[in-house]
């Protein structure tokens, strides 16, 4: 009797267990794709500024400017939290006069991520100089772009002083709505993004760098229409009245952009831990 259940509970799990396998082949999984910009200014290593193709991330940062002189560096000469060393820090200033002054940098993540599954986008950031006209925006875009459009996904915009989002119709229109969340310059906000391409929707928790969530947005949907995510985080300058020059400063850290699981692929997963755990009480 033992060796005839051994063999039917061999029989119903090594196809479960092929399931998980072959589930896992398909990235669910997969590491997440990581800038700490540890390896400093350098075109040769991987997290460095502009820094080059690998650990999921498909080429180097770029840097679109429009009508803006601008400047990014790694240094660690004051960093976004304790411990943390090594952040991007951005310089720009506007001439005054001139529109569209604007310029980002963003980078293409997509050799480490699918952009039709969930994703969660982690970052650090901190707005070095706040005034009326300074504009900050970080989104989710199809392209390397200096600013906004009708083609991202989703949108965290610092507007003067307060934190936004933006609220789009999924079919590339909508608003930004205000978080009601005031941001200090020189202080650091955690932020976490969660992103669902197949409903067309987002969240975002903005918090301190002790842990206290700050803010907790309802679900909000994509600006695009596109089923999938862009693929470019964007980091993004803006001058808001280009009318008169004014200067902009901001630093970034910690980004993390990680897959998450769908929720079938959980249970699936689950099933192939209790199925182990049955085969070795069966032995």
């Amino acid at each position: 009797m033992a060796s005839f259940n051994s063999t039917l509970t061999m029989k119903i799990f090594l196809p479960l267990l092929a399931a998980v396998v072959w589930a896992g082949s398909l990235g669910t999984g997969s590491a997440a794709v990581i800038a700490d910009f540890t390896d400093g200014n350098t075109t040769s290593a991987v997290d460095g500024y502009a820094g080059k193709a690998g650990g999921g991330w498909t080429g180097a940062w770029n840097n679109p400017t429009s009508n803006i002189t601008y400047a990014a560096t790694v240094t660690n000469t004051s960093p976004l939290k304790t411990g943390s060393g090594n952040y991007l820090s951005i310089t720009a200033s506007s001439p005054g006069s001139v529109s569209n002054s604007q310029a980002s940098v963003n980078r293409q993540y997509s050799s480490g991520i699918s952009l039709t599954q969930q994703v969660k986008f982690e970052f650090l950031f901190r707005a070095d100089v706040i005034s009326s006209q300074t504009r900050y925006t970080i989104f989710d875009a199809p392209t390397s772009q200096p600013a906004t459009g009708a083609n991202m996904t989703w949108e965290v915009a610092l507007n003067g002083s307060t934190w936004y989002l933006y609220s789009g119709n999924g079919a590339g229109g909508g608003s930004e709505i205000s978080t009601g969340l005031t941001a200090t310059a020189g202080t650091t906000y955690a932020f976490s993004i969660l992103a669902d391409p197949t409903a067309k929707t987002f969240t975002v928790s903005i918090a301190n760098t002790s842990g206290t969530v700050l803010y907790t947005s309802s679900t909000t949907t994509f600006r695009s229409s596109a089923a999938s995510l862009g693929g470019y985080l964007t980091f993004s300058t803006v001058d808001s009245d280009p009318s008169s020059p004014t200067s902009l400063a901001s630093s970034i850290d910690g980004i993390s952009i990680t897959q998450v699981p769908e929720p079938g692929m959980v249970t699936l997963l689950g099933l192939g831990g209790a199925a182990i755990l049955l085969m070795r009480r069966r032995k």
